[in-house]
C-alpha cells in the first residue's frame, strides 16, 4: 500500500482528505443547533463576541473567570458579524476547516516516521473521528483537538533533536495549549515523563543539559506563580481560573483508580481497540531490536507518556465532577496520536512478539469487559461522549444491549490484531476507517436531534423570539421556576439581553453575571445594585404578572416579554406550580400552590383545575391569614374551571396577601389567576 501511494502526489491526496472533510463536517455541523452544551457553548460565544467588542473577556460587560483566550478569539469574529445566525454559519464553516486540518499535522509528524502512504493512512482516519462533531458546537474541543497534536509533535521533535529551535516551537505550542484549555496543563508531566524516559534509555547527562531552554524557562514560570500566589494570598487552585474547584483536593484514590481503568477503556473504543494495542506493540518492538531511530524513540516516549496521564488527568477529574457519564471529549486530542502509532506498526511490518501481544490483548479485553457500559450511556449528557452515543444507537438498530455491542466490537478488534497477515494488514487500516466512518455517522443523527429538541424546550421554537420582539435592551428576572438552562441558551440565541435579575429562589448556575431584585410589599421591585436600575423591559416565566403590557410570549417556552411601567411593580406572582416537558405548557401542582397579590385588591379567583388521579381529589383554597375560601372536589380525570369570590381585605389595608390551593394530589392547573375588581 504504501509503496502505492509514494508514487502519487500526495499533498494533494492530503488537501482533498482535508477539502472533502470540511465539507461533510460544515454539512453535519448545520443539522446540529449550537447552543446545546451549556452553560459551555454561551461562555465561550460571549467572551469571544467580548473580546472582539471592547478588548476584555466578559459576560454581560461583567468579569468572569479565566476559561480560555484562543478559542474565543477564534469564534467571537464569526458571531460579530451580522444575525446570530450568519455568525453560526460562518463560525460552523470555519470550526470544520480547523478540525480537519488536524490532518496536516498528523501527516508531517508521520512523515518523519514512516512511509508517506501510512502517514497519510494516520490522518485519513484522524478525519474519521466522531469527534470531528464539535464543528458543529462552540467549544474548545475544536481548537484543542489540532492544538494538543502540534503541542506534542513540538515535543517529540524537541526531544529527538533538542535544538534551540525545535525548544522555542515547543514552549510556544504549550504556551497555545494552556491558552486554548487550561486541561493543557497535563502536558507538563507527559513532557517530563518523556523527557526522563529519554534520559534513561541514553544514560547520558548531556540529554539534559541540552534540554535546558526549555526546562529552565518552566522552572522560572512556577517559581514565578508561587511567589504571586505567596503575595496575593489564597489558595494554589486560584491558577486553573474558572477550573479552580477541580484543584481544591476532595479526590478518593480509589474512586479515582476506578474512573481511570474506565477512562482507559473509553480511549480503547474512541479510537477503535486496535491503536492504543498497536503502540504499546510497536514500543516493546522498538525496545527489542535494533536500535531504533531517535524520532521513533521519542514519539514512543511522548505518545506513552501522553496516553498515561492524559487518562490520569481525566479519570481523576470525572471521579469527582462529572455524574454517571464518561467525558470522552477530555480525549479525543489523544486520537490522532494512536493512529500514528497503529500506522507506525503497520508500516514496520505489524511485529507482534508472543508474550508481549497476549498481555496486550489480555489487558485489553479485561478493561473492555469491566467497562458498565449501559450504565455509562447517559442521554442527558449525549456531547460528553459520542462513541458511548453511537453504541446506543446501534444497539438500538439491532436489539442487542449495548454492552454485547461493545464486546464484540471489541472481540472482533482483538482478534483482528493477532489473526490478519502480515501481507494483509491493510485491512487493518480498512476495517478501523470503516468503523470510525460508522460511528460517526451513527452519532451524528443522534447528536442532531437531541441539539434540536433540547434548544426547542429551552427557548421555543423561534430561538431568538426577544430580539425579534423589541429593539430596546432586555433584562431576563429568574425566579425558582426558569431553568439556568432557558437562560443560558436565551442569551447565547439573542443579543438584546443586558442583565439578568434574580428573585428570591431563583438563580442560574454557571458563570452568569447576576443581581438580586427583591418585591417590596406593595409588589415595588428593588435592585441589588444601587447602580442599575430595575428592569425596564424584561422577559420572565409567566407565573410572573408586572404592572406594565406583555409584548410577546413563545410558545412552548413558558416565558413571557413586558415592557414594565415606571416604577417597575410586580402584580402577581404564582409560586409552587412546576412545568414538566411531559406536560407542556400546563403547569402541575404537586402539593400546594401559593398565589401572592401585590395590593390586595378584591376580585375573583378564577382556576382552572384538571385531575390527573383515578380517584376522587380534593382541594382547599384558603388565604393567607387562614380565611377559607372554598373545598372543592374534582371526580376521575376531571377538569373544571372554579370562579371563587375573593373580598378586598377590610382597613389597614394589607399591601400584599396571598391565597393557597392545597391539593391531595398532583392536579394539572391550567389557569391560576386573580381577575381584580
Amino acid at each position: 500500500m504504501a509503496r502505492r501511494l509514494s508514487t502519487a502526489p500526495i499533498w494533494l491526496l492530503l488537501a482533498a482528505l482535508v477539502v472533502v472533510s470540511t465539507l461533510v463536517r460544515f454539512g453535519a455541523a448545520l443539522s446540529v443547533t449550537p447552543g446545546w452544551i451549556v452553560p459551555d457553548e454561551v461562555v465561550y460565544s460571549q467572551l469571544g463576541q467580548s473580546l472582539w467588542s471592547d478588548g476584555t473577556l466578559e459576560i454581560l460587560s461583567r468579569p468572569t473567570p479565566f476559561y480560555s483566550l484562543f478559542y474565543p478569539a477564534l469564534a467571537g469574529l464569526p458571531l460579530r458579524l451580522g444575525s446570530v445566525d450568519q455568525g453560526l454559519v460562518v463560525l460552523r464553516a470555519l470550526q470544520a476547516l480547523v478540525m480537519s486540518a488536524t490532518a496536516i499535522p498528523v501527516y508531517l509528524w508521520g512523515r518523519s516516521l514512516m512511509a508517506r502512504g501510512w502517514a497519510l493512512a494516520a490522518a485519513a482516519l484522524t478525519l474519521a473521528l466522531p469527534g470531528l462533531a464539535y464543528s458543529g458546537l462552540a467549544m474548545t474541543e475544536v481548537l484543542f483537538f489540532p492544538v494538543v497534536v502540534l503541542a506534542l509533535w513540538a515535543a517529540a521533535a524537541a526531544l529527538a533533536r533538542p535544538t534551540l529551535r525545535a525548544q522555542q516551537l515547543l514552549l510556544g505550542a504549550l504556551a497555545l495549549a494552556l491558552g486554548t484549555r487550561l486541561q493543557a496543563v497535563v502536558l507538563l508531566p507527559v513532557l517530563l515523563t518523556a523527557l526522563a524516559s529519554t534520559l534513561l534509555s541514553e544514560r547520558s547527562r548531556a540529554s539534559l543539559l541540552r534540554f535546558a531552554p526549555t526546562l529552565v524557562p518552566l522552572v522560572l514560570a512556577g517559581l514565578g506563580l508561587c511567589a504571586w500566589l505567596l503575595v496575593t494570598g489564597g489558595p494554589a487552585s486560584r491558577i486553573l481560573g474558572a477550573y479552580a474547584p477541580a484543584g481544591e483536593g476532595g479526590y478518593s484514590l480509589a474512586e479515582s483508580g476506578y474512573w481511570i481503568l474506565h477512562y482507559a477503556a473509553d480511549l480503547l473504543l474512541l479510537t477503535g481497540v486496535v491503536p492504543l494495542c498497536a503502540l504499546v506493540l510497536v514500543a516493546v518492538a522498538a525496545r527489542r531490536g535494533p536500535s531504533a531511530p531517535p524520532a521513533m524513540r521519542a514519539f514512543v516516549a511522548v505518545a506513552l507518556s501522553a496516553v498515561l496521564w492524559f487518562t490520569i488527568e481525566v479519570g481523576v477529574f470525572g471521579s469527582r465532577h462529572v455524574e454517571n457519564r464518561l467525558a470522552e471529549r477530555d480525549l479525543i486530542g489523544l486520537a490522532p496520536v494512536l493512529f500514528l502509532g497503529l500506522c507506525l506498526w503497520l508500516d514496520r511490518g505489524a511485529p507482534r512478539p508472543r508474550w508481549a501481544t497476549v498481555a496486550v490483548v489480555a489487558a485489553a479485553a479485561a478493561l473492555l469487559v469491566r467497562l458498565p457500559v449501559a450504565a455509562l450511556i447517559n442521554r442527558e449528557g449525549v456531547w460528553d461522549s459520542f462513541t458511548l452515543t453511537a453504541v446506543d444507537r446501534v444497539h438500538g438498530w439491532i436489539g442487542a444491549g449495548p454492552r454485547a455491542v461493545v464486546l464484540a466490537v471489541g472481540a472482533a478488534a482483538l482478534a483482528a490484531l493477532v489473526l490478519v497477515p502480515r501481507r494483509a494488514r491493510w485491512t487493518l487500516f480498512a476495517g478501523l476507517l470503516a468503523l470510525l466512518a460508522g460511528t460517526s455517522i451513527a452519532a451524528g443523527g443522534e447528536i442532531a436531534t437531541a441539539s434540536r429538541s433540547e434548544r426547542v424546550a429551552s427557548v421555543g421554537v423561534e430561538r431568538s423570539w426577544i430580539d425579534r420582539a423589541t429593539e430596546e435592551p432586555v433584562s431576563f428576572v429568574v425566579s425558582a421556576e426558569v431553568s439556568s438552562d432557558s437562560v443560558w441558551r436565551s442569551l447565547f440565541w439573542n443579543r438584546r439581553l443586558d442583565y439578568v435579575f434574580d428573585l428570591p429562589g431563583g438563580a442560574v448556575i454557571g458563570p452568569m453575571p447576576q443581581i438580586p431584585l427583591g418585591v417590596a410589599a406593595d409588589g415595588a421591585l428593588v435592585s441589588g445594585d444601587p447602580t442599575v436600575a430595575p428592569p425596564q423591559v424584561a422577559v420572565a416565566s409567566e407565573v410572573l404578572r408586572f404592572a406594565g403590557r406583555k409584548l410577546a410570549q413563545e410558545p412552548g417556552t413558558k416565558l413571557a416579554l413586558w415592557r414594565l411601567e415606571l416604577p417597575a411593580r410586580m402584580l402577581e406572582w404564582v409560586q409552587g406550580l412546576q412545568f414538566t416537558a411531559e406536560l407542556g405548557d400546563v403547569p402541575l401542582l404537586r402539593q400546594q400552590a401559593h398565589l401572592v397579590e401585590y395590593g390586595c385588591p378584591g376580585g375573583e379567583l378564577r382556576l382552572g383545575l384538571q385531575s390527573l388521579s383515578s380517584a376522587t381529589t380534593t382541594l382547599d383554597v384558603q388565604k393567607d391569614d387562614g380565611t377559607h375560601l372554598r373545598t372543592i372536589r374534582l371526580g376521575a380525570r376531571e377538569a373544571q374551571t372554579f370562579t371563587i369570590p375573593v373580598e378586598e381585605p377590610r382597613p389597614p389595608r394589607a399591601p400584599a396577601c396571598a391565597i393557597d390551593v392545597v391539593s391531595d394530589t398532583e392536579v394539572l392547573v391550567p389557569r391560576i389567576e386573580l381577575v381584580r375588581e
